[in-house]
C-alpha cells in the first residue's frame, strides 16, 4: 500500500476521531431528543421488522398508520443495538457515519484537486457550532450530508444512473430527501451558466429518483401526508408559536456568530472576486447557485446549517485554490489560514460549552422505570409536553404514551381532543378529563420552568390520589 496516497485520509480520520469522538463520549448519554426515539425504534425494529402500526404514541395519526421517514437510517442501527448498551450504541454508529463524511468531504476535494485538502476538511470539522452539535445528534443528519456530498461527486462525474439510485435511497432515508433534488437543478442552472451547456439529465435524474422513492415504498401513500407532509407543515405553518426551535429563524448576528469560520472563508472569496478580479472557475460557478439557495434556507431555518455549512467550505475551497497556487498569493493565504483556524479552534471550544451543558439527559429514567413497574403493560400515561416522549419511549417501551414526536399530531388524529389538552392546561381543575379523554390515569410532567409550579398546584388537587418526583421529572396518579 502507497503511504502517500494514504496518509490524507489517515489525517482526516484522526482528527474526526479526536474531535468528535471526544464529543460523543464526553456523556454517556446521548444528546438532543430525537436520538433516543431513532436508537429505540431500531432496536424494536431488530425485534419486530418493519413497523406499521405505532401504538406508543395513543392518540396521533402513528397509531394505526406508522409511516418511518427514516427507514433505512433505522435498518443501518439496527446491527448496533445488539451492543445492548443502546446509548453506546448509537454513538458508535453515529460516528462511523460521520468519520466517513469527512473522509469523502477530503476524497472529494481530492477529485477537484483542491490543494491542501486535509486543511479544508479540518476547516469543515470546525466551521459551526450548531454544525458540530447537531452533527453529535444521534439522527440522520450525518447520513443526509454524507448523501449530498456523495451527490455533488455524481453530478460533477455525469453519473445519472447513480444520481437517480441515490436519490431513491435517500427518500427511504430521510425526511430531508427534497435536498437532493434541488440541489440536482441548482446545479445544472449553475453548470449551464459556466459552460453554456444544459445538463437537465442532472436533475431529471435526481427528480425521477426521488419520486420513484416515494411511490415505491412500503409506506406508500401515508408516507406523503402523514409522514413528508408533518415536515413541510413544521417548515412552513409554524402557526401559532407551535412550531419547533430548530425550524425557527435565526438573526443575522446570531448567524454570523455561530458561523465565524464559513463567514470569514465566505467573505475571503467576497474580497479576492471584487479586490483582486479573482475570476472563479467552472466548477465554483456550479456550486454558487446551491450555496446561496442553503444560505436563504438556513437564514430561515437554523436546522438547515447541515447543508450549508460543508457547501460554504467546499465552494470556498474550490474558489480560493487558484490563487492558492500563485507564489504571489501565498503569504496572503497563510496568514487568511491562520486566522481562519484561530476561529475554528474557538468554534470548537464554543462547541465544547454546549456538549458540557448537555451532559446530563436521563433525568426522566427514575419516572420511567417507576411507572413500568406501577402500571399495567400498555397503559396510557399523558404527557403535559409532547417532546418528553423520545426519552419516556427510550427509557420505557412498556407504556404507551398520549403524544409524541409532533406538536401537531394530536390536532389531526382529533381536534377536539387537542381544545381538550389545551384547556386542561389552562384549568387544573380538568384533570379528571385525563381519565375520561385520554384513558390515562398517570400523568408526566418535566420538572423545570413553570411547569414545577404546576406539579406543585397538583398537589393540592383533590383530583390527585399520589404525586412522585424526581430531580427532573414527576408522574402524578389521578384517584
Amino acid at each position: 500500500m502507497n503511504f502517500n496516497k494514504i496518509h490524507g485520509y489517515l489525517i482526516v480520520a484522526f482528527f474526526c476521531l479526536l474531535i468528535y469522538g471526544f464529543f460523543s463520549f464526553y456523556s454517556p448519554e446521548l444528546y438532543g431528543n430525537d436520538s433516543f426515539f431513532h436508537i429505540k425504534i431500531s432496536e424494536l425494529m431488530l425485534e419486530k421488522g418493519v413497523i406499521t402500526e405505532f401504538p406508543w404514541m395513543q392518540f396521533t395519526p402513528l397509531n394505526e398508520n406508522f409511516v418511518d421517514k427514516h427507514f433505512l437510517y433505522h435498518v443501518y442501527l439496527m446491527p448496533f443495538t445488539l451492543i445492548g448498551n443502546l446509548s453506546l450504541a448509537m454513538k458508535t454508529a453515529n460516528l462511523i457515519l460521520l468519520l466517513a463524511c469527512f473522509l469523502f468531504f477530503y476524497f472529494l476535494l481530492k477529485k477537484n484537486k483542491v490543494n491542501y485538502p486535509e486543511i479544508w476538511t479540518l476547516i469543515a470539522m470546525s466551521s459551526s457550532t450548531y454544525f458540530i452539535y447537531r452533527l453529535l445528534l444521534g439522527r440522520a443528519i450525518t447520513l443526509g450530508v454524507l448523501f449530498i456530498l456523495v451527490g455533488i461527486y455524481l453530478m460533477q462525474e455525469k453519473k445519472y444512473k447513480e444520481i437517480f439510485a441515490l436519490s431513491f435511497v435517500f427518500v427511504w432515508s430521510y425526511a430531508a430527501f427534497p435536498a437532493l433534488p434541488m440541489l440536482a437543478l441548482l446545479y445544472a442552472i449553475g453548470t449551464y451558466f459556466a459552460e453554456k451547456k444544459a445538463e437537465a439529465k442532472i436533475f431529471l435524474s435526481s427528480l425521477v429518483g426521488t419520486i420513484t422513492g416515494i411511490i415505491i415504498n412500503p409506506y406508500f401513500p401515508n408516507n406523503i401526508l402523514l409522514g413528508f407532509g408533518s415536515d413541510l407543515r413544521a417548515a412552513v405553518l409554524r402557526e401559532n408559536g407551535m412550531g419547533i426551535v430548530e425550524w425557527s429563524s435565526v438573526s443575522a448576528w446570531n448567524f454570523f456568530a455561530n458561523n465565524i469560520p464559513i463567514m470569514f472563508a465566505l467573505i475571503a472569496v467576497i474580497s479576492f472576486v471584487f479586490i483582486k478580479k479573482l475570476e472563479l472557475d467552472k466548477k465554483a460557478v456550479a456550486m454558487f447557485f446551491p450555496l446561496i439557495y442553503f444560505l436563504i434556507l438556513n437564514l430561515k431555518s437554523i436546522r438547515l446549517i447541515d447543508f450549508f455549512a460543508p457547501l460554504a467550505i467546499f465552494f470556498s475551497a474550490i474558489a480560493l485554490n487558484p490563487l492558492i497556487k500563485e507564489k504571489k498569493y501565498f503569504k496572503h493565504m497563510m496568514v487568511l489560514g491562520v486566522i481562519c483556524f484561530v476561529f475554528c479552534g474557538a468554534t470548537v471550544y464554543s462547541s465544547f460549552e454546549t456538549v458540557k451543558s448537555e451532559s446530563e439527559k436521563d433525568s426522566f429514567k427514575p419516572c420511567a422505570e417507576w411507572l413500568k413497574e406501577n402500571s399495567e403493560q400498555n397503559e396510557i400515561v399523558f404527557l403535559w409536553q409532547y417532546d418528553d416522549f423520545p426519552k419516556l419511549f427510550y427509557f420505557n417501551s412498556w407504556n404507551y404514551y398520549s403524544e409524541g414526536l409532533d406538536s401537531y399530531y394530536l390536532k389531526d388524529f382529533n381536534t377536539n381532543l387537542f381544545e381538550i389538552k389545551e384547556q386542561i392546561e389552562k384549568d387544573l381543575n380538568k384533570t379528571d378529563l385525563i381519565k375520561t379523554e385520554f384513558n390515562s390515569k398517570f400523568i408526566f410532567i418535566e420538572k423545570t420552568g413553570d411547569l414545577t409550579k404546576k406539579i406543585n398546584e397538583l398537589k393540592n388537587s383533590d383530583k390527585v390520589k399520589e404525586v412522585k418526583e424526581w430531580a427532573g421529572c414527576a408522574v402524578i396518579e389521578l384517584k
